[in-house]
C-alpha cells in the first residue's frame, strides 16, 4: 500500500510542483496550484488511511487506561489545549487486544479531529466500564459541526462511525456548528 499508493501520490504532487515553474501567466499558475492543492488532499486521505491500518505501540504494551493515560500525556506537551484523561474503570481491567487497539485509534482519530479541524481548547476523554460494558467518550469544545453533511465527505468520521462493528458495537457522534462535538463509544468487554 505505501509503495502503491502513498509513494504514487508523492511522485504525482512532486511533479505538479514542478509545473509551477513552467506556468505562464497568472491562470495558468492558479490552475496548477488547484491541482496540487488537489493532489496534496489526496496524499492527505492516503496517509491517514495507512496510519489507520498501522497498530498503534501503546495498546501492545499497555491495557487501555494505560494507553490512554500515555497518550494524553504525550499530547500535553504538543499543544495548548487542555487535554484530559478520565479513568473509571476498576484496576482489575482487561481487554482483548484488537479492541484495546480500536478504542484507542479511535481516540486517536476523534481527539486529531478536535485539535486539527474544530480549534478546540479543551478535550475530555472519559474511559469507563459499567455491567461489563465499555464506555469511552471524547469531548471537546471546538467548533462544531453538522454530522449530516460532513459525513458525506469525510473518511475520518465514517471510519468511527464503523470501527466497532466487528465488536458489536457502536458509536455515536454528536455534533453542531457552535456546541462542540461528543463522540461516544459503548462495547461490550472482550478479556484477555
Amino acid at each position: 500500500y505505501l509503495h502503491n499508493t502513498v509513494q504514487q501520490e508523492v511522485v504525482v504532487l512532486r511533479r505538479g510542483l514542478e509545473r509551477i515553474r513552467s506556468a505562464e501567466g497568472e491562470e495558468a499558475l492558479q490552475t496548477v496550484l488547484r491541482s496540487i492543492s488537489e493532489q496534496a488532499s489526496n496524499l492527505q486521505e492516503k496517509v491517514r488511511e495507512l496510519s489507520h491500518s498501522i497498530v498503534p505501540l501503546l495498546p501492545d504494551k499497555y491495557e487501555l487506561p494505560q494507553a490512554l493515560e500515555q497518550y494524553t500525556d504525550s499530547l500535553r506537551s504538543s499543544t495548548d489545549a487542555e487535554i484530559f484523561f478520565e479513568d473509571l474503570t476498576p484496576d482489575e481491567f482487561h481487554t482483548v487486544r484488537g479492541l484495546r487497539i480500536d478504542l484507542f485509534k479511535l481516540t486517536q482519530e476523534a481527539v486529531n479531529n478536535a485539535l486539527k479541524h474544530a480549534d478546540s481548547s479543551l478535550v475530555h476523554i472519559r474511559l469507563e466500564l459499567t455491567a461489563g460494558m465499555i464506555n469511552l467518550q471524547i469531548r471537546d469544545d471546538g467548533e462544531g459541526f453538522d454530522p449530516e453533511i460532513v459525513q458525506q465527505t469525510s473518511v475520518g468520521l465514517n471510519w468511527m462511525k464503523r470501527c466497532l462493528l466487528d465488536w458489536n458495537g457502536t458509536v455515536e457522534v454528536r455534533s453542531a456548528p457552535g456546541k462542540g462535538t461528543v463522540v461516544e463509544a459503548q462495547v461490550a468487554n472482550v478479556k484477555k
